[in-house]
């Protein structure tokens, strides 16, 4: 099966949101110079996502083979069922806008105002794949798991899944290093799948300060 790449993804940032978003007081320097790194962010973001359909060809309490490829963890097999259909991707901000908010180091402020402009960007990316996945899934939840985020499954098994998916992750313009990290760091990876009940990730995560954290923990880390 063949990876599809998603590219012209729409990027937009409510200013007025964003403004208020970062605190920033109405009519102060600080204002404009936030209002002119948006204008920047948006002439520069090209967020991105790839996926790659896949078959469960083997399940167990240790992991599962798809697509000829291994992967370790105990959380798939009370999750997934063998032969089902489910959905390797990568997405990601873009280098483009990647480079320039890592280009603030002088700057504490508008670096910290970039890199949340850069993350939007991701969130856009996100959001275009989880609308192209969503009517391809059965009927249920489309649900997602991704390699580091749960020590169940550690960020040493973005190896096998950039094996897998091979020339995609360059089309999408996302490599990684020695130490398991993406770059453009802000991209995200994974598989996404059909979820009889709603599920994320967080519910298994004891990090409760985490800034991200998008479900409450349930109280078992499997």
């Amino acid at each position: 099966m063949k990876w599809r790449l998603l590219e012209d993804i729409p990027f937009s940032v409510d200013a007025a949101d964003f403004l208020a978003e970062m605190r920033l007081k109405q009519g102060s320097a600080r204002e404009a110079c936030c209002r002119e790194l948006i204008g920047q962010a948006l002439l520069l973001a090209k967020p991105r996502a790839v996926y790659l359909p896949a078959r469960v060809e083997a399940l167990n309490k240790d992991g599962m083979t798809a697509n000829g490829v291994l992967f370790k963890s105990s959380l798939f097999k009370p999750r997934l069922k063998a032969g089902e259909e489910i959905y390797f991707f990568l997405a990601t901000c873009g280098a483009e806008i990647s480079r320039w908010s890592g280009s603030f180091s002088d700057d504490m402020l508008r670096g910290y105002w970039a890199d949340c402009l850069a993350e939007k960007a991701l969130r856009a990316a996100v959001a275009k794949l989880e609308e192209t996945l969503r009517p391809l899934i059965a009927e249920g939840y489309l649900a997602a798991m991704d390699p580091g985020s749960l020590a169940q499954w550690p960020i040493t098994e973005q190896r096998p899944l950039f094996a897998l998916l091979g020339g995609a992750a360059a089309a999408c313009g996302v490599s990684l290093n020695d130490y398991y990290v993406m770059q453009p760091q802000k991209s995200v990876s994974g598989f996404y799948f059909c979820s009889a009940a709603e599920y994320c990730n967080c519910e298994l995560c004891p990090r409760f300060s985490c800034y991200g954290r998008r479900a409450a923990f349930s109280g078992v880390a499997e």
